[in-house]
């Protein structure tokens, strides 16, 4: 396969993740690790594409730390944490779409860096292909954070579990209209196994991507801070 379609696999599963961001890892011309794969790594705000695909080839081929020689294909540009972990697995090859900038206009912010100064500290030369297909990941980051800021957030009593809250819950997802709209609920908080300042830090993110809130409040629950 070629860089061309490798990179369009990485910016596939940019469209279906829950953030924009795709990553795969080639060795010997196979796809030995994937983002979307299930792999040993909590989700947080360190889970980022690049670091999903390397545990995913770490785990899935016994290769913890024998990664040199390897490529990484990814949707967007790795930023400086990611590229500490490439530095160290001592891949020979990067190939991205997006860059950080566009990340940072089309999406969220982000810490600019200089992926060439950067690469400087491999202990062997990096090939860098950079903005390969650039403007189909850039719509993805568009559309996804479109898509985003038609966020509803239900919170309050309809998520304790009682059954009636329960059935009165179940109402109001059946209201709404999922081709126009994101459901989400303070249990996607409650359920993340981050630390306090993670959990917070998503909240508030959460928050700043809502369209609008429902909120029943005729009884205490989990959430009704939020508003």
């Amino acid at each position: 396969m070629t860089d061309e379609q490798y990179i369009h696999i990485a910016i596939d599963i940019s469209k279906k993740a829950k953030y924009p961001y795709g990553a795969i890892v080639v060795k010997d011309g196979e796809i030995i690790g994937r983002s979307d794969d299930e792999t040993l790594m909590e989700t947080s705000m360190y889970s980022h594409a690049e670091l999903k695909a390397i545990e995913s080839a770490s785990k899935n081929k016994n290769l913890y730390g024998d990664l040199k020689g390897a490529t990484l294909y990814v949707s967007c540009e790795p930023c400086i944490m990611c590229m500490g972990a490439i530095l160290y697995e001592e891949f020979s090859k990067i190939v991205y779409a997006a860059t950080l900038q566009d990340s940072n206009d089309n999406y969220c912010p982000e810490m600019i860096t200089n992926i060439d100064e950067l690469a400087k500290y491999a202990n062997s030369k990096i090939e860098i292909i950079k903005e390969l297909h650039r403007e189909k990941a850039v719509e993805v980051l568009r559309q996804h954070k479109d898509n985003s800021k038609n966020r509803i957030l239900i919170t309050g009593a309809v998520l304790s579990s009682n059954e009636d809250s329960v059935e009165t819950y179940n109402k109001i997802i059946s209201m709404i209209d999922k081709h126009k709209f994101l459901v989400s609920s303070p249990i996607d908080t409650m359920n993340f196994k981050g630390n306090d300042y993670e959990r917070y830090e998503r909240a508030m993110n959460l928050l700043r991507d809502t369209k609008m809130i429902i909120a029943e409040m005729s009884t205490i629950s989990t959430g009704i801070s939020y508003c």
